[in-house]
Order: C-alpha cells, then sequence, then structure tokens
C-alpha cells in the first residue's frame, strides 16, 4: 500500500474508533489500528492462524521467543477487547478464527466444570488432596479455598462454587474448629 492510500469504509471506521480510543501500548497493532493499515493488523492475523495450525490454539504465550512480535500483537488485542476499544470487524475476525479473549476465564471454567463433574459422579465436592485420578482438580480446589481467603475470588465465582455445595473448608480444619469450641 502506497502512503497515499484509499482506504475502504470499514478502514475508515476503524480509523475513527481508534482515534477515539488511542489508550493503547505501544506495539505495532496500535499503529496498524491509529494508521487504518489493515493490511498490517491482517497480515498478523494470518501469522496467528498460522501458529493456531502448528499448534492446534490460538493462545500464543506472553513473549514467545520464537515471535515476540505476534506474542505482544495477541496481547493487544485481548487489551482492545477488554477495554471495549476493538472494532467490530476484528473482533469478529478473530472470533471466527476461535480466538480466545480470556483464557484464564477459559482454563477457570473448563476447571469448574471438571468440579461440576467430580460432584455428579461423587455426590460431593471434597476432592482429596491427595487424589491420584485428579490431581489438577484437588490443585485447584485448593486454590479456590485460598483465593477466597484471600478475597481475591470474584461473588460470580463464589456464587457458582456455592451453587455445587463447594466444600470452603477441609475436614482438617473443620475439626480443629471442633475441638477449639470446646
Amino acid at each position: 500500500r502506497s502512503a497515499v492510500a484509499e482506504f475502504s469504509d470499514d478502514d475508515k471506521e476503524e480509523v475513527k474508533e481508534a482515534r477515539g480510543n488511542n489508550a493503547h501500548s505501544d506495539s505495532s497493532s496500535v499503529e496498524c489500528e491509529e494508521t487504518g493499515d489493515s493490511s498490517a493488523w491482517d497480515a498478523m492475523m494470518g501469522r496467528l492462524v498460522t501458529y493456531g495450525e502448528r499448534f492446534g490454539n490460538l493462545n500464543v504465550p506472553k513473549g514467545w521467543e520464537e515471535d515476540k512480535h505476534l506474542a505482544l500483537w495477541v496481547a493487544d488485542q485481548r487489551k482492545l477487547y477488554k477495554k471495549r476499544k476493538m472494532p467490530k470487524r476484528r473482533r469478529d475476525k478473530l472470533n471466527s478464527a476461535g480466538f480466545d479473549f480470556d483464557p484464564l476465564e477459559t482454563q477457570w471454567e473448563a476447571a469448574y466444570d471438571r468440579l461440576v463433574a467430580y460432584h455428579g459422579e461423587h455426590g460431593t465436592s471434597r476432592v482429596p488432596s491427595h487424589c491420584k485420578r485428579e490431581p489438577q482438580l484437588s490443585r485447584w480446589v485448593k486454590l479456590q479455598r485460598k483465593m477466597r481467603k484471600l478475597r481475591k475470588l470474584s461473588q460470580r465465582r463464589i456464587n457458582l462454587l456455592d451453587s455445587i455445595e463447594f466444600a470452603w473448608t477441609v475436614r482438617s480444619e473443620e475439626h480443629t474448629s471442633e475441638l477449639q469450641s470446646r
């Protein structure tokens, strides 16, 4: 594209949106939005799709040594989405490719779904700390207790866990409480 490029209506709309929302990081993906250079954004999207074909997902790790620029671009896309500053056309393109805008939330929900299944199978949400069949679930359950104790677990997550009668205390804590109340 030449310096004096003709932009499509979509490109012009993206430039307007980006200029109105220019509280971004310094990476070149932002440059693409501010200049209306869809071809640069599309090139990064192509690199993301290639990554997905190679690894089976679009979750490029932060600081990925093989392509640090792609890793930064992916992080920028998530930030723009979270701040509701991503143009709809780009959001739609990422969604249609299967991009996960919040992989940590997705991981939490997958673990929660495993706990729901465990609860259905065993009739309890108490996953033993020595559970050989579900060691990751056991660690996740322990982490939820810790996060709540530190007041870092959202009310939404607490409500979801409460809905399956999540055991917020472990038996040893209950036993200690009983002994102290005697």
